[in-house]
């Protein structure tokens, strides 16, 4: 790669805010965040309970509607185009949600599908997962 478009490249633009917020019930817990984050660049958010981390990443996947502003990640629009950014980004929850409803298989496809999947190769990796950590007859089991 020449220097100059390896520049361009490890400038990328991955994550950008502009004027991002949130209201819960006539509350603002996030207001007028503009945020931009470049490819190679290492990023923590610090603050005490209640400062807006959480609401902010669910407001980049596309888990919340933001109240005003606008969040894109790889240039998609985090609602808008929100299956886009799934397809890109991964998230781990601090504390993951597992519906009591749904089978370990169900969840699994769940997530698959959730990311604009579920061609024949991933429903395979699925199963393949699946079967390295428990039994089959034990990923029906809700």
């Amino acid at each position: 790669m020449h220097s100059e478009e390896q520049k361009r490249v490890e400038r990328a633009m991955l994550v950008s805010t502009r004027k991002l917020g949130k209201q819960f019930s006539g509350t603002w817990v996030l207001q007028h965040l503009d945020m931009e984050l470049y490819a190679g660049e290492l990023v923590g958010m610090l603050g005490p309970n209640g400062a807006g981390k959480t609401t902010t990443l669910k407001l980049l996947l596309g888990l919340l509607r933001p109240s005003a502003g606008v969040a894109r990640i790889l240039g998609f629009d985090c609602i808008r185009q929100n299956r886009q950014v799934k397809q890109r980004v991964g998230f781990v929850p601090d504390e993951p949600h597992f519906y009591d409803f749904l089978s370990g298989r169900e969840t699994l496809q769940f997530v698959v599908d959730s990311r604009g999947g579920s061609t024949r190769r991933q429903r395979g990796s699925c199963c393949t997962s699946l079967q390295s950590c428990c039994t089959s007859k034990r990923s029906s089991t809700r």
